[in-house]
């Protein structure tokens, strides 16, 4: 390892400021790792269980039936168009008469 000295009016080492590295105490670090799975997998079992009943909740739904019965396209189609003359002649008689 390389030593760095400053000096100054005192020469000061930057080993003795920063300190020595400790002892790693191996028990410790794997009981810390032990913990981070072990809330990784109490996480996750937690998430697909909620997803699950998620999933099973939105087939449980029924669909939304239409109230009246729908006829056919050619008879909606006539209907908008009808409804929409209406529409026109309102506006152009609005206009004309401003």
């Amino acid at each position: 390892m390389r030593r760095i000295v400053i000096t100054g009016p005192q020469p000061v080492d930057m080993l003795d400021l920063v300190g020595r590295p400790s002892q790693i105490h191996w028990r410790e670090v794997w009981m810390t790792f032990a913990a981070a799975v072990l809330l990784a997998v109490a996480l996750g079992v937690t998430a697909y269980r909620s997803g699950i009943k998620r999933g099973a909740d939105a087939t449980r739904t029924t669909p939304v039936t239409p109230k009246e019965s729908t006829g056919s396209l050619e008879a909606q189609a006539s209907d908008a168009g009808y409804a929409r003359a209406q529409l026109e002649e309102k506006t152009c008689g609005e206009l004309q008469s401003h």
